[in-house]
């Protein structure tokens, strides 16, 4: 916020702040007070009553950030926005678009995000897409991601698998499928599918005739599923 208000000729911008989370709404807006720019709040735990009385505040420009999450901002039209600033990028490109989307409507506004390597790579390649395709130059740290994106899509990785799927498949790319050996221990993948059809044969009649004989002496077993207490975040907004 000091960064944005210097360049601003020293006036606080109108800004509004994303939290994924209700609980750090008020966490952020303490903060941005404390340090000399007044925020307030709008989130699921405020009730109508004092979430009007915020936008009315910020929309008259008498408090300059408000921190907001996504639920409570949907539908909210505020004109004249100078700043969006993701404190917490949003879970998919779409919310990141939307989001950073409320700036264009003066033609002159900017989104500022922050990323966290622990929480927030998955995002890493489409906020670096998107960046991209505005014409704008995106940081080298994510431009990183989107070339071992590339780099994994070129050489059949699935980046959603496991790494153990990835790295089966990779042996497996490098070896050519039914190429001969090269020496590698590759062994191991390939066992379980070097048995004869002789001998799987051998092994599904003997399960077959075990599984019988398991049948007639085991009691039935009720096929109602077990249903496992579901649990709500309530700090989710």
């Amino acid at each position: 916020m000091k960064q944005i208000t210097e360049e601003n000729g020293g006036k606080i911008p109108r800004t509004l702040i994303f939290v994924n989370k209700k609980v750090n709404t008020d966490r952020v807006a303490i903060e941005c007070t404390t340090n000399g720019f007044p925020a307030t709040t709008i989130h699921g735990d405020r009730g109508q009553h004092l979430r009007e009385e915020a936008l009315n505040s910020f929309r008259s420009g008498k408090t300059r950030c408000l921190v907001a999450t996504d639920v409570c901002a949907r539908g909210v039209d505020i004109k004249e926005m100078d700043h969006v600033i993701n404190f917490d990028l949003p879970t998919d490109k779409d919310g990141f678009i939307q989001r950073s989307g409320r700036t264009g409507r003066t033609h002159k506004g900017y989104a500022m995000s922050f990323y966290n390597e622990n929480e927030d790579k998955s995002m890493a390649t489409e906020i670096a897409r998107i960046i991209s395709q505005n014409g704008q130059e995106s940081p080298a740290f994510l431009d990183s991601y989107v070339q071992e994106s590339d780099y994994n899509f070129g050489q059949g990785k699935d980046e959603s698998a496991p790494a153990e799927v990835n790295e089966y498949q990779n042996n497996n790319n490098d070896n050519g499928y039914g190429s001969g050996g090269n020496g590698n221990n590759d062994d191991e993948w390939d066992t379980p599918l070097a048995a004869s059809e002789s001998h799987q044969q051998q092994q599904r009649e003997s399960s077959n005739h075990g599984a019988a004989a398991a049948a007639a002496q085991a009691p039935q077993q009720s096929s109602t599923p077990v249903i496992p207490d579901a649990t709500a975040d309530d700090d989710w907004d």
